[in-house]
Protein backbone atom coordinates (compact mmCIF):
# COMPACT_ATOMS: atom_id res chain seq x y z
CA UNK A 1 0.00 0.00 0.00
CA UNK A 2 1.39 3.41 -0.96
CA UNK A 3 1.71 6.29 1.46
CA UNK A 4 1.76 10.00 0.64
CA UNK A 5 3.61 12.86 2.26
CA UNK A 6 3.42 16.62 1.64
CA UNK A 7 6.08 19.30 2.17
CA UNK A 8 5.58 23.04 1.60
CA UNK A 9 8.61 24.69 -0.01
CA UNK A 10 9.54 28.35 0.45
CA UNK A 11 12.86 28.12 -1.41
CA UNK A 12 12.75 30.43 -4.43
CA UNK A 13 15.26 28.30 -6.34
CA UNK A 14 13.04 25.81 -8.16
CA UNK A 15 16.11 24.26 -9.77
CA UNK A 16 17.18 23.02 -6.31
CA UNK A 17 14.18 20.69 -6.39
CA UNK A 18 15.25 19.22 -9.73
CA UNK A 19 18.80 18.74 -8.41
CA UNK A 20 17.43 16.94 -5.34
CA UNK A 21 15.35 14.65 -7.55
CA UNK A 22 18.18 13.72 -9.91
CA UNK A 23 21.26 13.70 -7.65
CA UNK A 24 22.46 11.69 -4.65
CA UNK A 25 21.98 13.19 -1.19
CA UNK A 26 23.07 11.91 2.21
CA UNK A 27 19.91 10.66 3.93
CA UNK A 28 20.99 11.98 7.35
CA UNK A 29 22.52 15.39 6.55
CA UNK A 30 20.53 16.00 3.34
CA UNK A 31 23.71 17.33 1.72
CA UNK A 32 24.71 16.34 -1.82
CA UNK A 33 27.14 13.45 -2.22
CA UNK A 34 30.16 14.61 -4.19
CA UNK A 35 32.55 12.64 -6.38
CA UNK A 36 36.36 12.81 -6.12
CA UNK A 37 36.36 16.06 -8.15
CA UNK A 38 33.78 17.74 -5.90
CA UNK A 39 30.86 17.40 -8.32
CA UNK A 40 27.38 16.33 -7.24
CA UNK A 41 26.77 12.67 -8.14
CA UNK A 42 23.78 11.77 -10.25
CA UNK A 43 21.39 9.11 -8.92
CA UNK A 44 22.05 5.61 -10.21
CA UNK A 45 18.54 5.14 -11.55
CA UNK A 46 15.66 7.56 -12.01
CA UNK A 47 13.00 8.83 -14.40
CA UNK A 48 12.03 12.49 -14.62
CA UNK A 49 9.24 14.23 -16.56
CA UNK A 50 7.65 17.63 -16.65
CA UNK A 51 3.91 18.27 -16.76
CA UNK A 52 2.78 21.63 -18.17
CA UNK A 53 6.50 22.45 -18.42
CA UNK A 54 9.83 20.96 -19.41
CA UNK A 55 11.71 19.28 -16.55
CA UNK A 56 14.96 20.96 -17.68
CA UNK A 57 13.44 24.45 -17.54
CA UNK A 58 11.02 23.91 -14.63
CA UNK A 59 12.51 26.71 -12.52
CA UNK A 60 12.48 29.36 -15.24
CA UNK A 61 8.96 28.42 -16.32
CA UNK A 62 7.64 28.62 -12.74
CA UNK A 63 9.21 32.05 -12.25
CA UNK A 64 7.65 33.20 -15.53
CA UNK A 65 4.18 32.05 -14.36
CA UNK A 66 4.67 33.71 -10.97
CA UNK A 67 5.55 37.00 -12.67
CA UNK A 68 2.64 36.72 -15.09
CA UNK A 69 0.18 36.49 -12.21
CA UNK A 70 2.10 38.64 -9.72
CA UNK A 71 2.49 35.83 -7.16
CA UNK A 72 5.27 34.46 -4.93
CA UNK A 73 7.03 37.81 -4.46
CA UNK A 74 7.52 37.55 -0.69
CA UNK A 75 10.17 35.52 1.11
CA UNK A 76 7.38 34.03 3.26
CA UNK A 77 5.39 32.74 0.27
CA UNK A 78 5.16 29.01 -0.33
CA UNK A 79 6.73 28.72 -3.78
CA UNK A 80 6.20 25.02 -4.37
CA UNK A 81 4.63 21.90 -2.93
CA UNK A 82 6.47 18.59 -2.81
CA UNK A 83 4.40 15.42 -2.64
CA UNK A 84 6.06 12.03 -2.18
CA UNK A 85 4.18 8.83 -2.91
CA UNK A 86 6.09 5.85 -1.51
CA UNK A 87 5.36 2.26 -2.33
CA UNK A 88 6.19 -0.69 -0.09
CA UNK A 89 9.49 -2.43 -0.92
CA UNK A 90 7.44 -5.59 -1.51
CA UNK A 91 5.17 -3.89 -4.08
CA UNK A 92 5.89 -5.25 -7.52
CA UNK A 93 6.01 -1.95 -9.40
CA UNK A 94 8.36 -0.72 -12.10
CA UNK A 95 9.69 2.82 -12.39
CA UNK A 96 7.51 3.34 -15.46
CA UNK A 97 4.38 2.18 -13.62
CA UNK A 98 5.20 4.43 -10.67
CA UNK A 99 5.66 7.40 -13.05
CA UNK A 100 2.32 6.70 -14.71
CA UNK A 101 0.64 6.45 -11.28
CA UNK A 102 2.18 9.80 -10.30
CA UNK A 103 0.97 11.51 -13.48
CA UNK A 104 -2.55 10.15 -13.01
CA UNK A 105 -2.56 11.22 -9.33
CA UNK A 106 -1.41 14.71 -10.34
CA UNK A 107 -4.11 14.98 -13.01
CA UNK A 108 -6.84 14.02 -10.53
CA UNK A 109 -5.75 15.94 -7.43
CA UNK A 110 -3.63 18.88 -8.62
CA UNK A 111 -4.37 19.62 -12.29
CA UNK A 112 -3.22 22.76 -14.05
CA UNK A 113 0.08 23.22 -12.22
CA UNK A 114 3.57 23.12 -13.65
CA UNK A 115 5.10 20.03 -12.15
CA UNK A 116 8.19 17.91 -12.29
CA UNK A 117 7.84 14.23 -11.42
CA UNK A 118 10.74 11.97 -10.59
CA UNK A 119 10.76 8.29 -9.74
CA UNK A 120 13.59 6.39 -8.11
CA UNK A 121 13.98 3.20 -6.08
CA UNK A 122 16.45 4.33 -3.45
CA UNK A 123 14.64 4.68 -0.18
CA UNK A 124 16.27 5.41 3.17
CA UNK A 125 18.39 2.77 4.87
CA UNK A 126 18.81 0.80 1.64
CA UNK A 127 15.14 -0.19 1.51
CA UNK A 128 15.01 0.32 -2.27
CA UNK A 129 11.34 1.26 -2.07
CA UNK A 130 10.00 2.83 -5.24
CA UNK A 131 8.70 6.35 -4.79
CA UNK A 132 7.41 9.23 -6.88
CA UNK A 133 8.32 12.83 -6.12
CA UNK A 134 5.90 15.43 -7.45
CA UNK A 135 7.03 19.04 -7.14
CA UNK A 136 4.54 21.66 -8.30
CA UNK A 137 4.67 25.41 -8.68
CA UNK A 138 2.27 26.75 -6.07
CA UNK A 139 0.62 29.00 -8.70
CA UNK A 140 -1.84 27.20 -11.00
CA UNK A 141 -1.04 27.92 -14.65
CA UNK A 142 -4.21 26.38 -16.11
CA UNK A 143 -7.79 26.13 -14.85
CA UNK A 144 -8.71 22.94 -13.00
CA UNK A 145 -12.19 21.69 -12.21
CA UNK A 146 -14.07 21.74 -8.94
CA UNK A 147 -13.88 18.48 -7.03
CA UNK A 148 -15.52 17.29 -3.81
CA UNK A 149 -12.35 18.08 -1.82
CA UNK A 150 -12.43 21.73 -2.89
CA UNK A 151 -14.09 24.35 -0.70
CA UNK A 152 -13.04 27.65 -2.32
CA UNK A 153 -12.71 28.74 -5.97
CA UNK A 154 -9.00 29.44 -5.43
CA UNK A 155 -8.52 25.67 -5.14
CA UNK A 156 -9.19 25.07 -8.85
CA UNK A 157 -9.00 28.47 -10.58
CA UNK A 158 -6.21 29.56 -12.89
CA UNK A 159 -3.64 31.98 -11.35
CA UNK A 160 -4.52 30.92 -7.79
CA UNK A 161 -2.19 29.29 -5.29
CA UNK A 162 -2.45 25.63 -4.35
CA UNK A 163 -3.43 24.73 -0.80
CA UNK A 164 -2.76 21.26 0.53
CA UNK A 165 -5.83 21.01 2.72
CA UNK A 166 -6.78 18.20 5.08
CA UNK A 167 -9.75 17.45 2.84
CA UNK A 168 -7.49 17.10 -0.22
CA UNK A 169 -5.04 14.85 1.62
CA UNK A 170 -7.88 12.71 2.99
CA UNK A 171 -9.15 12.01 -0.54
CA UNK A 172 -5.66 11.73 -2.04
CA UNK A 173 -4.65 9.07 0.49
CA UNK A 174 -7.64 6.93 -0.44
Amino acid sequence: MAIIKHISVKNRFYSDAVEYLTCKFDEYTNKPILDEKGRVQERDSYLIEGVNCNADTFGAECIETNRLYGKNNSIKDVKAHHYIISFEPTDDITMEQAMEFGKQWLEVFIPGHQAVLAVHPDGHNGSQNMHVHIVINSVRKYEGKKEKWHDKPCEWKQDCKHKSTGKLMYHAKK
